[in-house]
């Protein structure tokens, strides 16, 4: 099923459009390094060149934090390279994982959470919509358990999916991680 799950991700965002070599992040008038990384690394590339290994190897500031700068229409453009990375390099994701996580939880990333969400995922079809589901309910039973503690009895994963996508994927709940594997 995982690998159903990715031929779903390729073939729902194939058409988002680039967003421009001076769109993939904020141009703002003073110098901001993170940001200028952000743009030189990912300045001219598809999204299904960003790899774990690329980001690791290539790219010089913290992989996990690219999202968080990135235009919501890079933002949009870039996510499935994210979520391929998640579902195939888990362990070498580390923080990258957890970090888009956090930004697919409606009203957890910053302070006008709901609004910064909504900018990035509002425009999204709602094909396009459950597949980004399906991938956070199937993260949430591949991976669900290493999020939980005794503080937090909820998956980030379980967190984002009721968010919001909950609405756009009916979950089938007798499937387990390894009918998925």
């Amino acid at each position: 099923m995982l690998e159903e799950l990715q031929e779903k991700i390729i073939e729902s965002f194939k058409a988002v459009p680039y967003p421009g070599d001076e769109n993939i992040v904020e141009n703002k008038p003073y110098l901001d390094i993170e940001s200028d990384q952000i743009k030189g690394f990912f300045r001219g590339k598809s999204w299904r060149e960003i790899t774990i290994e690329r980001l690791v190897n290539d790219y010089i500031g913290d992989h996990s934090a690219c999202l968080g700068f990135m235009t919501p229409t890079a933002f949009r453009y870039y996510l499935p390279s994210y979520m391929l990375i998640c579902i195939c390099n888990y362990t070498e994701a580390d923080m990258s994982y957890e970090s888009l996580f956090y930004k697919l939880t409606r009203g957890a990333y910053s302070e006008d959470g709901d609004s910064w969400f909504d900018i990035r995922f509002e425009c999204f079809s709602d094909d396009i919509k459950t597949v980004i589901a399906e991938f956070v309910w199937s993260m949430h039973l591949l991976h669900g358990q290493d999020s939980v503690s005794k503080s937090d009895p909820i998956s980030i994963e379980q967190q984002a999916f009721m968010s919001y996508w909950d609405q756009y994927y009916q979950v089938d709940y007798s499937l387990k991680a390894e009918d998925i594997k």
